[in-house]
């Protein structure tokens, strides 16, 4: 699989209805990394974690826009923006490492106003 392959299964396994975890998981090995703003997760327990957390934001009626997509061999980015009951993330982006057909490191930052 190509890098972009893998980008386009991470994004369809994270807005699937309902949402699959374990499906979103299939990028990830034990040794991926996933570095945030509030530091960096590593583990597939510790990023399930993180990624039931990204469900929780899309509340069930997240209107999520991927507004761009660059691929350069190993790398890839993402921006985006997401509008639900829970947040508004008017600016989003990820970046990706992706090798052997798993995301061995990820990179998000985003501008998160949670609503009521």
């Amino acid at each position: 699989m190509s890098t972009e392959s893998v980008m386009d299964h991470h994004l369809d396994a994270l807005l699937a209805e309902p949402f699959d975890i374990e499906e979103v998981m299939k990028d990830y090995t034990e040794d991926s990394t996933l570095i945030t703003p509030n530091g960096a997760v590593s583990g597939l327990d510790n990023l399930r974690s993180s990624f039931a957390g990204f469900a929780g934001m899309m509340a069930g009626d997240g209107q999520f826009d991927l507004t761009q997509k660059h691929v350069d061999g190993e790398m890839g980015y993402i921006a985006w923006t997401l509008e639900s009951s829970a947040v508004s993330v008017p600016l989003g982006s990820d970046t990706f490492l992706v090798r052997d057909d798993k995301i061995v490191t990820q990179t998000f930052a985003g501008a998160i106003t949670p609503k009521g």
